[in-house]
């Protein structure tokens, strides 16, 4: 399941609840974005250890800029609230996965 974030105090409240979360952070008019979705729902459907959530970059640019988000789409693994990485442009499902396995 992909949680769609609605605010910045949400995607803290599931930083604080979950210990690994990826974030696909994306925008309409980006075309990359319009592939890297479903592969990022397929991910999220496969793999159970972490939370997947997405942030629209247009609808939420003080989220955009409190992570530092300048390309799309980006992904970000978060464990424990802390970044541990980061990936831009599109991505399969299987890299999705490998960027937190690895």
């Amino acid at each position: 399941m992909v949680t769609e974030i609605r605010s910045l105090k949400q995607l803290e409240e599931i930083f604080s609840a979950k210990k690994n979360v990826i974030v696909d952070f994306w925008a309409a008019w980006c075309g990359p974005c319009k592939l890297t979705s479903p592969e990022f729902q397929k991910a999220a459907d496969e793999f159970s250890d972490a939370q997947f959530v997405k942030v629209n970059v247009d609808d939420h640019t003080d989220i955009a800029a409190a992570y530092n988000i300048t390309s799309l789409p980006t992904i970000v693994v978060f464990e424990n609230g802390v970044e541990k990485k980061r990936a831009i442009g599109f991505m399969p499902k299987t890299k999705i996965i490998d960027l937190f396995n690895n």
